[in-house]
Parts: structure tokens; C-alpha cells; sequence
């Protein structure tokens, strides 16, 4: 993508770069908060940074989505992926919570 794509993506209110960046970024950042609560296991982390990263991505299709309404002058926003978004997005934080007393109740030391 060159610069003019990112500017014409910008005046149509998509910016697609930012979407990959917050899927990449927020996913190592929950799984490094799963891990602090004490969840190691590979196969729960890589679910849970998957799942944070597509909720970022749902972000990135709401975007697509929605691009040309302004153009067109439709006031309707299809809010389908915003909502598929917050779902997925409610996961890894469900998961990190169920799994304080658990973390909680560990001996340290």
C-alpha cells in the first residue's frame, strides 16, 4: 500500500494499519496479563491472543464495512461487526478473571 492508498483509505475514514497494529499489540499484551495471572499453558494462550486479535480485526471490518456511507449520504450504520467484536473481545477477559481465584489461592514461595 502506498501513500496515496492510505490517504484515500483516510478521507474514507478506514485506516487499516492501525487495526493490524492494535490486533498485534494488544495480543501480547493479553497474553502477557494471562500470564501474570499465572496461565502458562500454550494452547490456552495462543486461544487467547487469537481471539483478543480478532477482535481488533472486527474493528477493522466494521471500518470496511461502513466506508462509504458517508459518501453515499446513508445515515445507517451496520453495526454487525462492532458487536461480533465485542464478543470475541469479552473472551480473554472472561478467561483471565475465572482464572484469579485460582491464581489467588496458589501458595507463593
Amino acid at each position: 500500500m502506498n501513500f496515496d492508498t492510505y490517504t484515500h483509505n483516510l478521507r474514507k475514514g478506514i485506516n487499516k494499519y492501525r487495526w493490524w497494529e492494535y490486533s498485534l499489540s494488544s495480543s501480547v499484551m493479553i497474553g502477557l496479563i494471562a500470564m501474570l495471572f499465572g496461565i502458562y499453558d500454550v494452547v490456552t494462550l495462543t486461544g487467547l491472543v487469537t481471539v483478543n486479535a480478532l477482535m481488533n480485526l472486527f474493528g477493522l471490518l466494521f471500518e470496511v464495512m461502513n466506508s462509504n456511507l458517508r459518501e453515499a449520504g446513508i445515515t445507517e450504520v451496520d453495526w454487525s461487526a462492532f458487536i461480533y467484536g465485542s464478543f470475541a473481545g469479552v473472551v480473554p477477559w472472561a478467561m483471565i478473571f475465572a482464572w484469579v481465584p485460582a491464581a489467588s489461592s496458589k501458595e507463593l514461595g
